[in-house]
């Protein structure tokens, strides 16, 4: 009976297993829980209805988890999240401050992070693919050899971003100031930068299937990227 405890308390606080507090919780439940079948048993009752009596005595706590993890995850954003190595495909992390948040080696595919302050924040090696970054603050945001494929940045705050080694391609950044911004290494094919200005942005890859259109930009990110054969339109010099 005991174990049917534990898988009973598992099923309720899985999901929430790294939270200390909830931890905290369970285990306060459990030597409960395991009184109260001790008590009932006692007074007569067989091992199935002193278990469902005892379930039963203790109410809906999933509400109060929720609470507990819900300002957990609030304090956890601003001070800087830790979401490394995990499974976070489509999440909503939409208008969230995570200032040196850590989301190295997840899974993050289509999630969105639009309108959020990711300020120095880290996705090294991390499945960031259709994603959504519009008018986010991605300023010395890493996201070193990352997927980034058909993700969108309308309106983003590009300064000093690393996308060293990291996937591009079907991105388009339209009307943009992106400065400082690194690009060395990365999969550019069929990414457009349209009407956007650039300063002192750094290449080191293949662009000959990338399109620049109607920017602007200093005379060294000018010469970079024509080295680099990138498809040219309408250039002016700042």
């Amino acid at each position: 009976m005991e174990n049917k405890l534990k898988d009973y308390l598992d099923s309720i606080f899985g999901p929430y297993s790294e939270n200390q507090q909830v931890k905290e919780i369970k285990e306060e439940l459990y030597t409960d829980l395991s009184e109260k079948l001790e008590e009932l048993r006692k007074n007569g009752f067989d091992e199935e209805k002193a278990f469902n009596l005892a379930v039963k005595s203790i109410g809906d706590i999933n509400e109060l988890i929720e609470e507990i993890t819900s300002k957990s995850r609030d304090l956890q954003m601003k001070i800087g999240m830790d979401l490394t190595y995990l499974n976070l495909k489509e999440s909503d992390f939409k208008k969230i401050e995570a200032i040196q948040g850590k989301f190295d080696y997840s899974n993050l595919v289509k999630s969105d992070f639009s309108e959020s302050n990711l300020t120095r924040s880290s996705f090294k090696c991390s499945n960031l693919e259709k994603c959504n970054f519009d008018n986010s603050n991605l300023s010395e945001a890493n996201f070193h050899k990352s997927n980034l494929k058909g993700s969108t940045f309308e309106g983003s705050k590009i300064e000093n971003t690393v996308f060293y080694y990291s996937e591009l391609g079907n991105i388009t950044f339209k009307d943009m100031l992106i400065i400082g911004a690194n690009f060395k290494y990365s999969g550019l094919t069929n990414t457009n930068f349209i009407n956007c200005t650039l300063i002192n942005v750094s290449f080191k890859a293949e662009l000959n299937k990338t399109f620049f259109k109607n920017c602007k930009m200093d005379k060294m990110t000018y010469a970079i990227i024509k080295g680099f054969r990138a498809n040219i339109e309408d250039v002016i010099f700042i």
